[in-house]
């Protein structure tokens, strides 16, 4: 693989394709790490959400019980 610089110095041309290319590695993995981390909020929320979805479910059915032996 042939590269060229180009003027932004994170840029490069590639000579068989003459595609610009951006080779900025420290960005890119700054920006997997920060994909991840959002990943993970998601997902925790998610099973938050689920974990209160399940509690109220035991409330109520905790309700319903105390309200069957009064």
């Amino acid at each position: 693989m042939n590269y060229l610089k180009v003027k932004d110095e994170n840029l490069v041309r590639d000579v068989a394709s003459k595609a610009i290319l951006n080779v900025d590695n420290e960005s890119l993995q700054i920006y997997k790490n920060k994909k991840k981390k959002n990943q993970i909020i998601n997902m925790l929320q998610e099973e938050n959400k689920q974990l209160k979805n399940e509690l109220m479910e035991i409330k109520q059915l905790l309700k319903e019980i105390l309200q069957k032996n009064d």
